[in-house]
């Protein structure tokens, strides 16, 4: 039946009426869906939309569904537009002496170019009055989960499958089965609803069907390299924040973020990282050849890189060689789109009120976070290996040259300006006297407009020539956006992994 759809869609595409059909198909279709889907059990997959979280269980909320069905479709809206665009372009190539043919092939390009238009403008309207419906966000979105079911071996007809924490299975479980790569998740199973009663932890290093167990909800902790976010503090002793417990809900941030999701916008309490490592793992009854093969391995993996460091260990659920390969940073942002004041972090925080492991050393937007940047710093940066031509360059003067501009910087934390001495040629470069950056190689700069890393921040990892167009380019304005100062007073630096 959705072929079907689809098939009918095209097909009014190619007609001078496209816009008319879409956009009444557009409001037939997405009403029901968006008032219906949320009463219904998820019984089909979902295609995945970029930058929109998939509707994949029965407690996705109401307005999650809406903002799904109005991405799906924008973005069939689009395709449909751009097939109308090349069908008419061929019709009118092949239709030459014509004329009627071809009148017809640029009526059809001129209405696919409107419907753009009018998805686009869509778009601009359905962002200034509500951000949260097209702005994208990262959610947590790996590969795999965890089955419950309700016999002890992994049978019968009652299971349900988890791809995230789930407070009500809706029935006692009494295995599970993970489909999870090894190490790649840790749950909590409680055997009351709501994360509530007794408690038991399992791994994904264990395969196979694991009985004995009595759950009716269960807490997703997943172990994928990156940075992750719970609405509530953490719980935990030890510094490796991977067995640290979310009291809430935890997402996973793979990469930057410009919206985080309703629930965790302006809603983080806590933050751990799960640093990228290389590790190998043999079960307990592997071989003693493949063991002593897989401890020299291991051995040698952290002697062919200086500075780095890799752990052989025997646990409990087989032998391991860690191999830490970077390190996470992250800034986390006041508003939406990278915008307003922030906090950058190295160290996860079990509690973000506290701000003790920030590296601004102030507290400034406590659990107010809208926005994410994510990047992973180069921790066996060397300076002097580093080419004299690269790291970054701070410049008085719009599009400069980097003659006129103060640096290199390459590993730098700096609460105030005046204290490393801009200089150039025509003297000194004043707090508030920045007007550009320039970025040569691999470096992150985070850009204040107060002192000791306090009020506005920016976020740059490439050349700007010119900040009038950016928050660092709009101090002390006067009627609107006329007569704009620069606004760095401090800055960090650092190097970040190609």
């Amino acid at each position: 039946m959705f072929t079907h759809l689809v098939q009918k869609i095209i097909i009014a595409a190619t007609t001078k009426d496209m816009i008319k059909k879409i956009i009444i198909l557009i409001v037939i279709i997405s009403l029901p869906y968006a008032f219906c889907l949320a009463d219904r059990p998820t019984e089909i997959t979902y295609p995945d939309i970029p930058g929109t979280m998939t509707p994949v269980t029965t407690k996705t909320a109401l307005p999650q569904y809406v903002k799904y069905v109005f991405n799906f479709f924008l973005s069939i809206s689009g395709f449909i537009c751009l097939i109308s665009i090349f069908a008419g372009g061929m019709k009118y190539l092949t239709s030459v002496g014509n004329p009627t043919a071809q009148s017809s092939a640029r009526s059809q390009i001129f209405n696919a170019f409107l419907g753009i238009i009018i998805l686009l403008s869509s778009f601009l309207i359905s962002n200034t009055i509500n951000p949260e419906l097209v702005i994208p966000y990262a959610g947590i979105s790996p590969v795999g989960g965890v089955t419950f079911y309700e016999n002890s071996d992994c049978s019968g007809d009652t299971y349900i499958n988890v791809g995230t924490g789930n407070p009500d299975f809706g029935f006692q479980a009494k295995s599970l089965k993970f489909s999870s790569r090894p190490g790649e998740l840790r749950i909590i199973v409680w055997s009351e609803k709501n994360y509530e009663g007794d408690r038991e932890t399992f791994t994904s290093f264990r395969e196979g069907c694991q009985s004995g167990i009595n759950g009716r909800s269960v807490q997703f902790f997943w172990q994928l390299p990156g940075v992750y976010v719970c609405n509530k503090p953490y719980e935990g002793a030890g510094v490796d924040s991977s067995s640290w417990d979310c009291l809430g809900d935890e997402r996973y941030i793979p990469a930057d973020t410009a919206l985080l999701e309703p629930g965790f916008n302006d809603n983080v309490y806590g933050l751990r990282f799960k640093d990228s490592v290389t590790e190998k793992w043999l079960d307990l009854d592997a071989p003693s050849d493949d063991v002593n093969r897989s401890r020299k391995e291991c051995e040698q993996l952290r002697e062919d890189t200086p500075g780095s460091w890799g752990v052989w260990e025997k646990t409990e659920s087989g032998y391991f060689c860690t191999y830490k390969i970077s390190a996470y940073g992250v800034v986390l942002h006041e508003h939406p789109d990278w915008k307003g004041m922030c906090e950058l972090y190295f160290a996860p925080d079990r509690d973000l009120a506290s701000g003790s492991e920030a590296e601004t050393g102030e507290n400034n937007i406590k659990q107010g976070t809208s926005s994410i940047t994510l990047f992973t710093r180069d921790i066996y940066f060397n300076e002097e290996n580093v080419p004299s031509k690269e790291g970054v360059w701070l410049c008085p003067d719009i599009d400069a040259e980097r003659e006129s501009c103060k640096g290199p910087f390459r590993d730098k934390i700096v609460s105030d300006v005046s204290s490393v001495g801009l200089t150039n040629a025509s003297g000194p470069i004043q707090a508030n006297g920045v007007s550009s950056i320039i970025i040569d190689g691999n470096y992150i700069a985070i850009l204040f407009d107060g002192n000791e890393f306090t009020g506005t921040c920016q976020v740059f990892t490439e050349n700007d020539p010119n900040f009038r167009d950016d928050p660092m380019g709009r101090c002390y304005c006067i009627a609107g956006n006329w007569g704009c100062s620069d606004c760095l007073s401090s800055f960090m630096v650092f190097p970040v992994k190609k």
